[in-house]
């Protein structure tokens, strides 16, 4: 039986409209592909490389967008959004499914397998600029060059984690909660764990990194979040943020 899923979405809100957007996307099975891990720095593969000169790109392919802050990771990718020029969802009377369920190549599941480009996929029947719509073309195009020149079997996992930017105070905690990311990759490995609570996570950035207040309670914030999804999507409480590295990812 399949799993079913929580969706996060925001409720009637429309997310073709301007604004900023975090976005997290994960490899298919959570495989570290994209490079390691050393001294709290990200090097990327081959296929990491791949992956930031498409996202580079993106606002080529769709023009009023632009993709600001990122962050590769072994297995995943933090970044941030921004729809420049929205075009009204009362122009194009369609709204924004930015959940359709594709399978790790990033068709939907509907034709997976089938080898079809049918003209009723949701990327193709929104006119509109949608978040949705620009994560699965940056997937599609990935996953192409990549299992074309490098890896075979790459894909994506299957759906994204999103959250809306409110304010520049709220974009300047996730960009600090992105950029800490390779730090913490390296912060876990001493703890003996797989996985650091939350409270174990806040003593550690407390007192291994001088966090405190407004700025600690949102990164822990962010991260209670971001983990709420994970488990959505049947990884139960393994958090990015907090996870070990796997095996590839030594030296």
């Amino acid at each position: 039986m399949r799993r079913r899923r929580t969706s996060l979405r925001l409720r009637g809100f429309d997310y073709s409209q301007q604004g900023e957007y975090f976005v997290t996307m994960l490899t298919h099975q959570r495989r570290s592909v994209f490079g390691s891990i050393i001294d709290g720095r990200m090097k990327l593969s081959e296929a990491g490389k791949v992956i930031a000169q498409v996202w580079k790109q993106l606002p080529m392919q769709f023009g009023n967008i632009k993709t600001a802050r990122v962050q590769i990771m072994p297995d995943h990718l933090h970044g941030i959004v921004e729809i420049v020029c929205a075009e009204s969802s009362a122009k194009t009377g369609l709204g924004l499914i930015n959940q359709t369920q594709t399978d790790a190549g990033g068709k939907p599941e509907s034709i997976a397998g089938t080898g079809e480009r049918k003209p009723d996929w949701v990327l193709m029947k929104q006119p509109g600029i949608q978040l949705g719509k620009i994560i699965r073309a940056f997937k599609a195009k990935s996953t192409r060059i990549i299992r074309t020149a490098l890896d075979p079997s790459f894909g994506w996992h299957r759906s994204f984690y999103d959250r809306v930017i409110r304010d520049d105070i709220e974009r300047y905690f996730i960009e600090e909660y992105i950029e800490l990311n390779p730090l913490s990759w390296e912060l876990r490995k001493g703890s003996g764990h797989s996985i650091l609570s939350l409270n174990d996570l806040r003593t550690r950035l407390q007192t291994e990194h001088g966090f405190t207040g407004l700025r600690l309670e949102r990164i822990i914030e962010l991260e209670s979040d971001y983990r709420a999804w994970l488990k959505s999507e049947g990884y139960g409480s393994t958090s990015v943020l907090t996870r070990w590295s796997s095996p590839t990812d030594s030296r």
